[in-house]
């Protein structure tokens, strides 16, 4: 995040890409361990790859630390600093584009909680083919990525969030629907659409905040940090409250109204 980069929407681009090429595999390898060991040699397997990945981080980049020039964290004036980078997210023509991000995440967090309960209990998908869609959609993603990421960094900022937060409001409209007819050619297809808007708005807000935020980068990386996940919570949170009153079908259809409505809003204001 503090880093002088060229291009700050095309890196974050890649940044943001990149658990495509994992996910990818993932649901194969994973698959392969449930059938021969059950869920047990799943987590022992994650076990394993966190400790070995740690171990070989810590001694690969132990012997760099010590060359790395005295640019580190400064936490001499802590608060100052994260008044000042608060005070220039909130200019409006900040703060909208950071509101459309928000509200892109909090439907994340919808999907994140009941996406695949959906697809067990509406669509009645087998946990074999949840895998086979999972592993899918990332293959299929991947590709477009690299045509998405020359898109990206085409486009300011604006551009990016605004049109990633129309996309992921429109076919998350769109999925609930046409929840009655949905197949798995469909769910894929909504699937792609949904994840390129939420790519190309969480590119253009790191992006956008790398550049507003270049004076304070360390403050700059921890409100990037927290946000997603923070944002991704409180959308799961509401929407395991409103789940029993809506049902599938309204959750994702008033989502994504509200993110339509956000980034047309936010546009406006940004824009003047």
């Amino acid at each position: 995040m503090g880093s002088p980069l060229e291009n700050p929407d095309r890196a974050f681009g890649w940044f943001y890409s990149a658990p495509f090429y994992a996910d990818a595999i993932a649901p194969a390898l994973g698959a392969f361990f449930i059938w021969k060991f059950n869920f047990g040699g799943v987590f022992i397997l994650s076990l394993a790859i966190c400790f070995s990945t740690a171990i070989f981080f810590f001694i690969k980049l132990r012997k760099l630390a010590r060359i790395l020039p005295d640019h580190g964290f400064k936490f001499i004036n802590f608060q100052q600093n994260y008044q000042k980078a608060f005070q220039k997210l909130k200019q409006k023509t900040i703060l909208p584009l950071i509101l459309i991000s928000f509200s892109i995440l909090l439907l994340g967090g919808f999907y994140r909680a009941f996406f695949v309960l959906f697809l067990k209990q509406e669509l009645v998908w087998s946990q074999n083919l949840i895998l086979v869609f999972g592993a899918i959609f990332s293959l299929i993603f991947m590709p477009l990525s690299l045509w998405l990421i020359r898109k990206i960094e085409e486009q300011k900022s604006l551009k990016n969030i605004f049109r990633g937060g129309i996309m992921v409001g429109f076919f998350s409209i769109l999925f609930g629907v046409i929840i009655p007819i949905l197949n798995f050619f469909s769910v894929l297809l909504i699937n792609i659409g949904k994840s390129i808007g939420g790519l190309m708005a969480n590119s253009g807000r790191s992006g956008l905040i790398n550049r507003e935020l270049k004076e304070y980068p360390e403050e700059a990386g921890a409100i990037d940090t927290i946000f997603s996940p923070l944002a991704t919570a409180f959308g799961a949170l509401i929407s395991g409250l409103l789940i029993a009153f809506l049902g599938f079908n309204l959750l994702f259809i008033f989502g994504g109204i509200f993110v339509l409505i956000v980034s047309v809003v936010a546009q406006k204001f940004a824009k003047s």
